[in-house]
């Protein structure tokens, strides 16, 4: 069953009273322009980092 997405905006309404994933309908919802920045650091030995470069990855293009 799907919930209004502005009941509350405090409430997670994603989730039902059993904590379950739920399909909330947001079809109402005002469109928005949002940006999410990522980082990371991968850590891995010299040799398989050339490995990757030169391209003869054991199982493929990595």
């Amino acid at each position: 069953m799907t919930q209004d997405i502005f009941l509350n905006s405090s409430q997670l309404i994603h989730l039902d009273p059993q904590g379950e994933a739920q399909m909330v309908d947001l079809s109402g919802k005002v469109a928005t322009v949002r940006e999410a920045v990522a980082t990371a650091r991968v850590r891995m030995l010299r040799e398989t980092f050339a490995a990757i470069e030169a391209g003869n990855a054991p199982k493929g293009n990595v």
